[in-house]
């Protein structure tokens, strides 16, 4: 629900502002761009890409994507 994501993410980001290092597993771009700071890609367990999600200028989701197939 909604409502319950939302609320999930005001957790996320309030813990992040005090510092505390979280590690979030996504299938949905949108919400990796919307609460990462770093977006690690990877494949068959190895990392196939590294991002900084600078606020402003996110990393394409093609790059992304390019890296997960």
């Amino acid at each position: 629900d909604l409502k319950a994501k939302a609320d999930v993410y005001a957790h996320v980001r309030a813990a992040a502002a005090e510092g505390v290092a979280i590690v979030l597993m996504s299938d949905t771009l949108d919400e990796l761009v919307g609460l990462a700071d770093d977006i690690v890609v990877m494949r068959d367990g190895a990392v196939t890409g590294r991002f900084a999600n600078v606020p402003g200028d996110p990393p394409a989701s093609e790059d992304i994507v390019r890296l997960m197939v």
